[in-house]
């Protein structure tokens, strides 16, 4: 299996970041290939309406580090984002990699991809694990894929305060999840 990955996180060792290598640590063990796009360490540019996608049928065509992704997006068969909440939402570059998938519909609102397309979600917050105030936003977010084909297949919320050691419940259900994804 293909999977495209989309770290979210500014800071090289962030909390949402070691989880998801737990997750792929998972996905190696179950012989799925991961390509992976560090949103920190690239430019992205933001989605300016400028309709290419729509009149002519075709992926964004903002020249940034994106280009690569949307081939990839269409051959993996699932999809794992990491997005920091900043300010009760998730981070800005995942909000605009977010709405860069604007081109993933046709002018009369069908998907452009042509199978679903499993999405993991990692959300990683300062508040604690158990508070849930955010997750209507993080519901927001998963359901602004859904009409493109992407489909909630697991969600992890990693807590200012989760136990992200070796072997912790947070760890073995992130491998889990990796490890099960078919």
């Amino acid at each position: 299996m293909k999977i495209t990955v989309v770290l979210g996180s500014g800071r090289e060792n962030s909390r949402s970041r070691r989880v998801v290598e737990e997750i792929l640590r998972g996905t190696a063990a179950a012989g799925h290939e991961a390509k992976i796009y560090d949103l920190s360490s690239v430019p992205l540019l933001g989605c300016c309406n400028c309709l290419c996608c729509r009149r002519k049928g075709q992926d964004c065509v903002l020249p940034d580090a994106l280009q690569p992704y949307w081939q990839d997006l269409r051959e993996s068969e699932a999809l794992i984002v990491s997005a920091p909440n900043y300010n009760s939402m998730p981070s800005g570059a995942m909000i605009t990699y977010l709405n860069r998938h604007y081109c993933m519909l046709t002018a009369e609102k069908i998907p452009r991809l042509d199978h679903d397309v499993k999405l993991l979600s990692v959300f990683s917050q300062g508040a604690s694990e158990s508070y849930t105030a955010y997750a209507e936003h993080y519901d927001w977010y998963i359901n602004c894929f859904k009409s493109k084909r992407i489909v909630d297949a697991g969600r992890i919320v990693v807590g200012g305060d989760s136990d992200l050691s070796e072997g912790s419940e947070i760890m073995r259900r992130a491998w889990r999840l990796g490890a099960e994804l078919t």
